[in-house]
Order: C-alpha cells, then sequence, then structure tokens
C-alpha cells in the first residue's frame, strides 16, 4: 500500500485504499458482526494512512478525490457493520481529516467539495 501511494499510479492507491474498506471478507451474514467489526476496523483505519502517505507524498489533489470516493464507499456501508464499539465513526473522522489536510494543501474547488 505504501508503494502504492508513493508511486505515480493514482489508479492503483485508490484501488487498494478503497479495497481497505470493503466490508465482503468479513461479512459471513450479508453484515460485518459485532466479532469481526474491530478486524475490519483496524484495516478500514490503513485507508487513512494511505490517504495521509498521498498526501504526503505530494498528491494531495488525487488524495482529495481517492478520500471522497473512501467516504462514500464507508457510508454506503456502515449501516451493514455493527460498529458498537465506535471505531468506524473514528475511520470515519480520520477519513474526513485526511481529505482535509488534502484539501489544505491541494485547494480543490469549494462548490465540489461542499457537495
Amino acid at each position: 500500500m505504501r508503494a502504492a501511494a508513493a508511486g505515480e499510479d493514482t489508479g492503483i492507491a485508490r484501488e487498494r485504499i478503497l479495497s481497505l474498506l470493503d466490508t465482503r471478507p468479513f461479512a459471513r451474514y450479508g453484515y460485518v458482526e459485532y466479532a469481526d467489526a474491530r478486524a475490519y476496523g483496524q484495516q478500514a483505519a490503513e485507508a487513512v494512512t494511505a490517504l495521509r502517505a498521498l498526501t504526503a507524498s505530494g498528491r494531495s489533489a488525487d488524495a482529495v478525490e481517492v478520500a471522497r470516493e473512501a467516504l462514500v464507499a464507508l457510508g454506503r456501508t456502515y449501516g451493514q457493520i455493527d460498529d458498537s464499539d465506535g471505531l468506524l465513526g473514528d475511520v470515519a473522522t480520520g477519513l474526513a481529516e485526511a481529505q482535509l489536510e488534502a484539501c489544505r494543501t491541494a485547494g480543490p474547488d469549494p462548490v465540489e467539495t461542499a457537495e
């Protein structure tokens, strides 16, 4: 993941970051049970680290775009996860903070970002 974030291929970094948010490996019955939520949350937290690595490597504009997709992906699956411990709420906050960091550097279109 670090190599993809540091490299020039945004598509690979995007694919890997979004795969970290994929619940399928943890969803035995169509949702992520409490027993599996911590492992999923730890994996999803790696997406935050990868987004920050994109920004740190000078690819803030890419990080802004991938963070948008990551937030949408997590939002789509959040209702299918037993997040009783709040770990995924922390991941969502981390994704939003990583996007904000990237926005501060990249200066994306504020209207598009607000939407």
